[in-house]
């Protein structure tokens, strides 16, 4: 017999290819429909607490662009674990394909990838669709510290690894954030490994744009993780990769201020505003003290909040009751609540949606004044928020679905697996003899492998696929979302794709479903991890190549996170007397033909100041003329064309501001040609001498009544606009 903890992790290995085979796009056709008819078996047998199973009808995908790697360059190996314990060459590797009647197109993909992209061996394990270009990822089971990298495909050149080279690695210098980061962490570095992904972007010439994340490092590939940067893969509408670029370092700033520095910088003034109540939802096996209760505290004696208490759904009498578990609790009006569901474990996502429905409803009741609330979810909590707001949630074995009655202004999830995560697989899978990893890790959980939710927490399970339906169950648009992403930790159970060691970053971010929410954004934050109660686990994994590697987990430190609660209150104090918050309108916002988020061309006045604060000039803004609004508060240097009382066009005076090719003042005439190539017509300036107008026209028929135009002084651009005709084209502005 083998001992236990080789055992253990060759488990380990095994589950986590069990629950890459729920991942979908690496089946196609009868297969794929096969793989979920039996999920949807196994899974309505299980979901003996839940409500009436779910129908689903699977769909087949299948490249039809005839490119050079497709679903079939896929293999899952049945015998992953030998191959992880025993290859360590590409001949090794071929035998165990061969064998496991790998395609001719799978066989020649390792070798390729042996000899021209990674030096080592490995496979490919994903593959998706994008679009333009098509996203891959390899495994590479001989790597001592990565095993695995996601690829760009079928581009030219057909296949790049996202391990950056030197050539295309970007110049991290030129953020604002490197000085002060630098002289703090002397020995910071930018680790080109183990890039994840964030999402891929239609771009306006017709292009194609992915952008992963990559981290900062006190040290080396061991050091601690200080932040991530964010960069991007751009190519044209040929599929002509065109390089990489630096987006933003995202660093917390708890790394340059004291908590509590950092905390009431971002709160600064506005705290005492809070324009919604706030419900904070916790995640499986958790409870609301256990998540929430640190947080609760400081909200009330640093920042005065009032707690209305903990509300608790009943549903033997379809009742709600607020119990106060401290003296300083209203039981009733509050501007927060911590919401308490001790048996959610047993009850599908629909059914604890319904009960979200049901406590918001109370909350209200008890807010007389308010007419929505924000919710602020962690874990499977962002889960069951949306089972609510996309119109999925229903009674315990009922049939109708609970309509949304657009009460929720916001929804901000933590850590939440929006597309699954591998740790259910583990702790669901009681045929398999996992007794000691269920106790040494699903019991420290407090999970019930038998529960219906755990079930759902699957990649690729039924109600995943349902939710993550959104052509058929979409987010509204009247909510804005907030992901918030637990990175610095990769391990087996993550796919070892940066993450908080139970859900990957790239599942955490609702961004990455398609299509992705009208008003999104996303945050990646470090997670530390902390040796205490309920709080991290550092647990023994060995390996033939490692024995002292762990498993590490930082997911159930995430909302007693510092980091995590400066920036929460960011987002809700930034929406302080709005429905939404200035914070979107800021000189990171790009613009694009059809305006600059989050403004559009064609809102109203009174739309767009509901977004953000605008002051009017020129002959007025309620006036049917030409007129010009700006942001009230900042930042200076834009300007908004208003006619006929609607956003005609925005106007950029500032440096500060990028179109999202990276145009900006000052940009020669040489760049903007080569950003926008074959699409841009010049023509003489009216008043500069030798100037001209650069002038971008989209090939995208969905743009082909606006334009992007610059203007130059012959070598430069001097300012640059972008809006609908005939309004972009008036030299004059409104004169």
């Amino acid at each position: 017999m083998m001992p236990r903890k080789s055992v253990i992790h060759q488990l380990i290995v095994l589950l986590t290819v069990y629950a890459m085979l729920g991942t979908g796009p690496a089946f196609s056709g009868g297969a794929a429909e096969k793989l979920v008819n039996e999920r949807l078996q196994t899974e309505n047998l299980i979901n003996t607490a839940g409500s009436t199973p779910r129908k689903l009808t699977a769909s087949k995908s299948a490249s039809s662009k005839g490119n050079k790697y497709s679903s079939a360059t896929v293999w899952i190996p049945k015998e992953s674990w030998q191959i992880w314990q025993e290859c360590n060459s590409i001949n090794c590797v071929l035998d165990y394909m061969k064998k496991s009647g790998a395609s001719e197109e799978a066989i020649k993909f390792s070798r390729e990838i042996n000899d021209k992209l990674f030096g080592v061996t490995g496979y490919l394990e994903k593959f998706e669709e994008k679009g333009l270009i098509d996203l891959g990822f390899v495994m590479l089971p001989g790597r001592a510290n990565t095993n695995g990298a996601y690829v760009l495909l079928n581009g030219s050149p057909p296949l790049i690894s996202t391990e950056l080279d030197p050539e295309y690695e970007p110049d991290i210098t030129r953020d604002p954030n490197y000085p002060s980061l630098k002289k703090q962490y002397p020995n910071l570095i930018f680790w080109t490994a183990q890039a994840s992904f964030i999402s891929a972007q239609a771009k306006a010439d017709g292009g194609q744009r992915f952008i992963f994340s990559y981290n900062l490092l006190n040290g080396g590939h061991a050091g601690e993780v200080l932040g991530t940067g964010e960069v991007a893969f751009d190519f044209d509408r040929n599929g002509v990769f065109k390089g990489t670029k630096l987006l933003k370092l995202v660093v917390p700033n708890e790394k340059t201020n004291s908590t509590e520095q950092q905390i009431n910088i971002d709160n600064n003034k506005a705290l005492g505003t809070k324009p919604f109540p706030v419900i904070f939802i916790h995640g499986i096996g958790s409870s609301a003290e256990a998540t929430w209760g640190l947080f609760r505290d400081y909200l009330i004696n640093k920042d005065s909040w009032i707690f209305g208490g903990v509300p608790r759904y009943h549903k033997d009498t379809k009742s709600i009751d607020i119990s106060c578990p401290i003296k300083e609790c209203t039981g009733g009006y509050g501007d927060f609540y911590t919401v308490d569901s001790p048996d959610n474990q047993l009850f599908s996502f629909d059914v604890q949606g319904a009960e979200l429905s049901a406590i918001i409803q109370r909350v209200l009741k008890e807010n007389p004044d308010k007419r929505k609330v924000v919710l602020v979810a962690h874990s499977m909590g962002g889960l069951v928020a949306r089972e609510y707001i996309q119109g999925l949630a229903r009674e315990f074995n009922t049939t109708p679905w609970i309509k949304y009655r657009d009460d929720v202004d916001k929804l901000i999830t933590i850590g939440t697996p929006h597309q699954g995560s591998a740790l259910p697989f583990i702790c669901t899978d009681t045929s398999m003899p996992i007794t000691e990893m269920i106790e040494s890790l699903c019991i420290e959980l407090k999970l019930n492998p038998y529960a219906s939710s755990l079930t759902e927490l699957k990649i690729n399970s039924t109600a995943l696929q349902v939710l993550n339906n959104l052509s058929s169950h979409p987010l509204p648009d009247s909510v804005s979302y907030v992901s918030l992403i637990g990175t610095g930790v990769t391990n087996d159970f993550v796919f070892n794709e940066n993450g908080d060691g139970i859900v990957t970053a790239i599942s955490q971010n609702l961004g990455a479903l398609v299509p992705p929410p009208k008003n999104h954004n996303s945050r990646n934050i470090p997670i530390k991890f902390r040796a205490s109660p309920n709080c991290g686990h550092n647990l023994p994994t060995p390996t033939i190549t490692n024995p002292t590697n762990k498993f590490q987990e930082t997911h159930t430190c995430e909302a007693g996170d510092p980091a995590v609660w400066a920036v929460i209150l960011r987002d809700l104090v930034e929406d302080s007397g709005k429905e939404s918050a200035d914070k979107y309108l800021t000189t990171n916002s790009k613009l694009e033909l059809d305006g600059i988020e989050p403004i559009r061309v064609g809102m109203t006045v009174s739309e767009s100041s509901k977004v953000i604060e605008l002051t009017g000039y020129g002959n007025g803004v309620a006036s049917n003329e030409c007129s010009y609004v700006k942001p009230k508060n900042g930042p200076s240097g834009i300007d908004f064309m208003v006619t006929n009382n609607q956003i005609a066009r925005i106007d950029i005076n500032s440096k500060e501001f990028t179109t999202a090719e990276g145009a900006r003042i000052g940009s020669t005439e040489a760049e903007i040609l080569k950003y926008y190539p074959g699409n841009i017509e010049v023509k003489p300036h009216q008043y500069i001498e030798n100037g001209h107008y650069l002038i971008f026209r989209s090939p995208d028929a969905r743009y082909q009544n606006y334009r992007l135009i610059f203007e130059t002084d012959g070598t430069h651009v001097t300012t640059f606009r972008a809006g609908k005709i005939p309004e972009v084209g008036w030299v004059e502005r409104c004169g």
